[in-house]
């Protein structure tokens, strides 16, 4: 239709407006709607940032408390004290004759034998930093709490290394036909202040081990115990005839030899 200049110039400049106004509008819903959208992209990214983040996190944690918690020490001084352990729940029950007469001798096994026979008061060298007694010394090994690493590194470890030996063999050392002499260390060739009563040596199951027993004789335990090294315990002392071989497992008894008539 026909307008007038000012109506022409009135028109165009309502809908110049109309349209100013539509694109301002939008523009407005388009950058809105572009906001949203880089705030969304924006939390995605700033969840994966924190879950990175906390993975990151757990994977430290653990790796510290494994290193506060002591690792348990997979070796030999763990395995001597599984088998000493289990010999806590044992005793063993020897006859012998002698001068015409029988005599008995009742073996059991403590757990704060362990300490000494092990040899750990042999580490001198080394400051293990642990308050240790002989009563609980056992358990400390068996948990975890004194780490081999630390005793390997002494100057000692192999004299430990060969009782340990000893200790892990001594239940199938007790079971076989082991010989048992009436021990005097002022009869041997050389000096010793070993202060026993009785020797048990045995060189059936392989290496020559050494077992002294000491106490009376119905309630004996183990003075000391290792593996055959260049001397001979048994050298000049008297040898005893076993005549019957009793084992006692939780209360639960085993005759391993009866040859009393």
């Amino acid at each position: 239709y026909n307008v007038g200049s000012k109506g022409t110039d009135s028109h165009k400049m309502v809908c110049r407006n109309g349209e100013a106004l539509c694109r301002s509008s939008f523009g407005a819903v388009w950058s809105f709607m572009r906001g949203c959208a880089t705030t969304t992209d924006w939390i995605a990214e700033r969840r994966k940032k924190m879950l990175k983040r906390l993975c990151v996190w757990k994977h430290r944690q653990s790796l510290f408390y494994q290193q506060r918690k002591v690792c348990v020490p997979m070796g030999l001084l763990l395995d001597a004290a599984r088998a000493w352990e289990k010999m806590c729940l044992i005793s063993y029950q020897f006859t012998y004759g002698m001068n015409k007469k029988l005599h008995h001798i009742v073996l059991s096994f403590q757990e704060e034998q362990f300490a000494h026979l092990s040899g750990i008061h042999y580490i001198s060298d080394i400051d293990l930093s642990l308050p240790y007694k002989k009563s609980n010394f056992l358990t400390m090994v068996l948990h975890g709490n004194i780490p081999e690493e630390s005793i390997t590194r002494s100057c000692h470890w192999a004299d430990i290394t060969n009782r340990l030996e000893a200790i892990i063999r001594l239940e199938r050392i007790l079971d076989s036909d082991f010989s048992l002499y009436l021990f005097r260390a002022n009869r041997l060739p050389f000096h010793s202040n070993i202060d026993a009563s009785f020797l048990i040596k045995d060189e059936i199951t392989g290496d020559t081990v050494f077992l002294f027993v000491s106490g009376e004789l119905e309630a004996s335990f183990c003075r000391s115990i290792f593996m055959k090294t260049n001397r001979d315990y048994s050298a000049n002392q008297k040898r005893l005839a076993q005549l019957r071989k009793i084992k006692v497992i939780s209360g639960e008894t085993f005759v391993i030899f009866d040859r009393i008539k």
